[in-house]
């Protein structure tokens, strides 16, 4: 029998923000928590020359009813809604044989649609899209705003899901009705997907697709931190009603007595810490390949991992260059696709997304590129090729010579200079951290268009919070979650304290 040295209401293991998210809820309710993260909790990677941030994905709908409900419950909504501000500069959208220059909530995109393509079929199409967009996105917010959506059963309730998917449209929803199948401005209304949604979009319900389409034609917006602003909020909560970080513990075991978790053990501790809940917050697949490889835990998640078919990833690469060798031009986000046809199906793999900080510090310009790739491309030379790649398609020409450094924190390479040398000495033990997934279910539709896994585990007291919960639904997904696996470990009614009103 293992001893145990502490004892807490929740422990939860992993990094996703809906883990992170629930951790917050929890503890405001009067728990005692801890979390041990797998990666930077912050949010923040201090592998570079600078620290940078490590999800580069803008907010889409920072109004959104479960961010809201998170942040209005932890205090501090209204300071989260005044250091939001929509991205600055414009949206690029480099297509293989045409290019817009969008601005600020699409409001110069008939011009551009004229001049790309001069029928009244593209303005035709576009109008089309627009209206189910808007449908969509008020529909599924009713659906996200109400106790349904948001409780200990959530999206997974078979009672739930009858009542949801009634209200849903089918996949034979065509937005761009007067278009071919493959006519490149299909693809404009769906370019943002697999940035912002953990689910391949073949994949990926009609409805969820427009709600997220609808969000992205407002005008993508962010922090001023970006996503580690957004996590401090949560950390700080956290922390002051009493939660725990503690990152330097590596777990060896979790414990299980008698069909629930009992406790965790870890690698160079006697003792192990018990629980009266788990949450386990990061890719089932992840956790039980890489982490816990003898857990025995394999059959708990409700769906096999092996029913879960990574089809993408993203790998993200940081540039810091020359102010020089970047054009003044060049602003906001750029999206460059080398091609269009079979885009949906091949789950936007060869996409690339750049976000171009507009600060200039040092005569120095920072960008930061998502590119999608197949999860078994070789990672060697991918800066490289991606560089090329964007040279030759005019997004970043000749910015090879202008380059300070450039850093993965995927390929294992570190930060490496303008000529390929490595900048520094790194540390013996720095592995590749794990790129994000894009996934599919093997053999069956996701539930409602946007779920995977749910959130309740075999064992009583084990869940499951992380992204891939309802990948569809991106950000709102992980914080819907976050409400539904708290709700199920801690009421509202048991909260310590009253919320403040002004900050913290």
């Amino acid at each position: 029998m293992v001893s145990t040295s502490n004892f807490y209401d929740l422990i939860v293991l992993g990094s996703d923000l809906a883990g992170l998210a629930a951790a917050a809820l929890v503890a405001r309710r009067g728990k005692r928590v801890l979390v041990i993260p797998l990666a930077p909790i912050d949010g923040v990677d201090t592998g570079a020359p600078e620290p940078v941030v490590a999800e580069p994905a803008p907010i889409v709908y920072g109004e959104s009813p479960p961010i809201r409900r998170v942040f209005d419950e932890l205090g501090v909504w209204q300071q989260v809604r005044r250091e939001r501000a929509p991205i600055r500069g414009r949206l690029h959208l480099a297509l293989p044989d045409h290019h817009l220059d969008l601005s600020g909530g699409l409001a110069n995109l008939r011009a551009e649609l004229d001049r790309e393509w001069p029928s009244a079929r593209g303005i035709q199409a576009w109008s089309e899209h627009q209206r189910l967009s808007s449908g969509c996105h008020e529909l599924w917010e009713e659906i996200l705003a109400s106790d349904l959506a948001v409780s200990s059963d959530g999206f997974f309730d078979r009672r739930a899901l009858a009542k949801i998917a009634a209200q849903l449209p089918g996949y034979d929803l065509d937005d761009m009705p007067p278009l071919p199948a493959e006519h490149p401005l299909r693809v404009l209304g769906r370019v943002m997907l697999p940035w912002l949604s953990s689910l391949a979009p073949a994949q990926l319900g009609p409805a969820a697709a427009l709600r997220l389409a609808a969000n992205w034609d407002a005008g993508p917006e962010d922090f001023a931190g970006g996503m580690p602003r957004l996590r401090g909020f949560l950390l700080d909560r956290l922390v002051t009603h009493a939660g725990e970080v503690k990152p330097s513990l590596r777990v060896a075991e979790i414990l299980v007595h008698r069909g629930r978790v009992s406790g965790v053990a870890f690698f160079g501790k006697r003792d192990a810490y018990g629980c009266e809940n788990m949450i386990l917050a990061d890719d089932p697949a992840y956790l039980l390949h890489d982490v816990l490889p003898t857990s025995g835990l394999g059959g708990v998640f409700g769906l096999s991992p092996a029913e879960v078919e990574p089809v993408a990833t993203r790998y993200v690469l940081h540039l810091d260059i020359d102010a020089s060798g970047v054009s003044p031009a060049l602003d906001g986000i750029v999206v460059h696709l080398g091609e269009t046809t079979g885009w949906t199906g091949r789950h936007g793999i060869g996409t690339t997304y750049l976000r171009i900080d507009p600060t200039v510090v040092d005569d120095a310009r920072r960008l930061v590129l998502t590119r999608i790739i197949d999860p078994r491309e070789r990672l060697e030379e991918l800066r490289e090729r991606l560089l090329v790649e964007l040279d030759i398609a005019g997004v970043l020409p000749f910015v090879g010579p202008h380059i300070n450094w450039s850093y993965s924190p995927h390929d294992g390479r570190g930060a490496l200079d303008r000529h390929g040398r490595e900048i520094g000495e790194r540390a013996p033990d720095l592995r590749p951290t794990p790129m994000e997934a894009i996934v599919a279910r093997r053999g069956a539709e996701p539930v409602l268009g946007v779920g995977i896994y749910p959130h309740p585990t075999e064992l009583r007291n084990l869940y499951h919070a992380s992204r891939l919960n309802l990948p569809g639904l991106g950000l709102e997904g992980e914080l819907a979650t976050a409400l539904a696996v708290a709700g199920s470990i801690a009421s509202p009614g048991r909260s310590r304290g009253r919320p403040r009103l002004f900050g913290r």
